[in-house]
């Protein structure tokens, strides 16, 4: 503050006038697709950054799962929609073989072994297509391939097993030691006990349950938290065994939302996920709330290649995303954040050998930290004023983390770039910006992880 003295007609007038001073701002960000608002530096765009705990990780590497790469010419990679592990203990040596089950989007089903590279023809089962995997008897391990035409389980010797039932989608799940299987109209049957194959109705083993319609047809069944949920084309349904094992209690919930997608449905430790026409959906096991609507923008498309498949305390959901083609969502477990990653082409969950894929047609594998990236690219773009409206002078960004990474920062028409590696968890650039709105691009190197990022800026206040 400082004084001006006028002299007007004789009178000495003096008036206040307000000195800016320069002062050094910090404001420190984590990184974000969803979420928004104070503390977070939301991307525009984004691919294969995962960003579920408000830092940039890069999607781990591909691991070797099976198989030579000359192999991959077979029949049995064209069309493909899933892969399933099957696993068969080797006798004597306390080990699992490693198999794998195709399954293609024209219903057509292979398996091959680890042992031979050898691809057997299992059979088809026709379109609308859904396969599964479940811990049988004695720990043996079963893939069930469900579709329209056919019914198909398959043991861990591939010997194959046909069910005779008619089904508008190929449903069906593990539960309570007995398989369920959705059929036509409004049904569900159940095996008996430990006994997969066996639907035979009794007053111990398999049976029959009839849901009132109006719903649709059934389109996944979903054990969570201790219950089996239902869910058909516009309504759920909950599943309570009661007393003995055949006693059970159907609970209908409410549900006001659009269709549910056939393929879009599964659950980890914390929810059930689905899609709709209008976007996504968390259901908690009582009501199901759209979530990420500003994220994953309606509406979705269905292909037939649809999958759900529960990872990190989360969700990967694979979906048509408008033009963009087919793509892969990670959603954290309580849905207040995502992020894109590259349409990893068949996805299965298994306790085991964790998430299966195939990358550009050249590699089947699962996913692991000290994997190959096969040339893999990384992108996180976002815009921001830093949580200051009006102009200032950038003069440095301070990152936490370790690894190494491109910067790229545009400022009106200027642009920096910048080769930015971790030192002792830490990287700083040095700037000298003067701007209001700044867009910044940032391309991680495989194996980085970017933590926050604190600016420096100056204003005049």
């Amino acid at each position: 503050m400082y004084e001006i003295k006028v002299k007007k007609m004789g009178v000495i007038m003096v008036k206040q006038s307000l000195k800016l001073k320069e002062k050094t701002k910090t404001v420190t960000m984590q990184f974000s697709v969803a979420r928004k608002g104070k503390g977070f530096l939301r991307a525009k765009e984004s691919l294969n950054c995962n960003c579920l705990d408000g830092a940039i990780r890069t999607l781990p590497g591909m691991a070797s799962m099976i198989g030579d790469n000359n192999t991959l010419t077979h029949s049995a990679i064209n069309l493909l929609l899933d892969i399933v592990p099957l696993r068969k203990y080797k006798a004597g040596t306390n080990t699992y073989g490693k198999r794998l089950v195709y399954v293609r989007s024209d219903g057509i089903v292979y398996a091959q072994d680890d042992m031979s590279n050898g691809y057997s023809l299992l059979g088809k089962v026709g379109l609308k297509v859904f396969p599964f995997s479940f811990i049988g008897k004695d720990g043996r391990m079963w893939v069930a391939v469900f579709g329209q035409q056919k019914m198909m389980l398959v043991d861990d010797t591939f010997t194959c097993a046909e069910l005779n039932f008619t089904t508008q989608y190929g449903v069906g799940c593990f539960y309570k030691n007995r398989l369920f299987v959705g059929v036509k109209p409004y049904c569900m049957a159940y095996s008996a006990p430990e006994e997969p194959t066996n639907f035979t109705e009794s007053v111990n083993g398999g049976g029959m349950i009839r849901f009132t319609g109006g719903r649709g047809e059934v389109v996944a069944m979903v054990p969570f938290k201790d219950a089996l949920y239902v869910f058909f084309e516009r309504g759920i349904a909950r599943i309570d065994i009661v007393g003995t094992p055949k006693n059970f209690q159907i609970t209908y919930l409410e549900y006001t939302g659009g269709t549910i997608l056939f393929r879009t449905v599964g659950a980890c430790e914390s929810a059930i996920f689905f899609m709709t026409a209008e976007g996504l959906y968390r259901f908690d096991g009582e009501k199901a709330e759209l979530i990420l609507q500003d994220t994953v923008i309606p509406p979705i498309s269905t292909t037939g290649k649809e999958k759900a498949v529960a990872w990190r305390g989360g969700m990967l959901m694979r979906y048509r995303k408008r033009a963009e083609g087919d793509v892969v969502l990670a959603i954290s477990g309580d849905g207040r954040e995502c992020s894109y990653l590259e349409d990893l082409e068949a996805m299965s969950g298994d306790g085991n050998d964790g998430i299966l894929l195939r990358i550009l047609g050249v590699r089947i594998g699962k996913l692991d930290e000290n994997g190959e990236t096969l040339g893999r690219k990384y992108h996180f773009y976002a815009e921001t004023d830093f949580e200051y409206q009006g102009r200032k002078t950038l003069r440095e960004l301070i990152f936490e983390g370790e690894g190494s990474f491109v910067l790229t920062l545009q400022n009106g028409m200027r642009t920096v770039i910048r080769t930015v590696t971790f030192q002792d968890g830490l990287a700083r650039v040095k700037l000298s910006e003067r701007g209001g709105m700044y867009a910044m691009t940032i391309e991680p190197e495989d194996k980085t992880v970017l933590k926050n990022v604190t600016a420096k800026f100056r204003v005049l206040e």
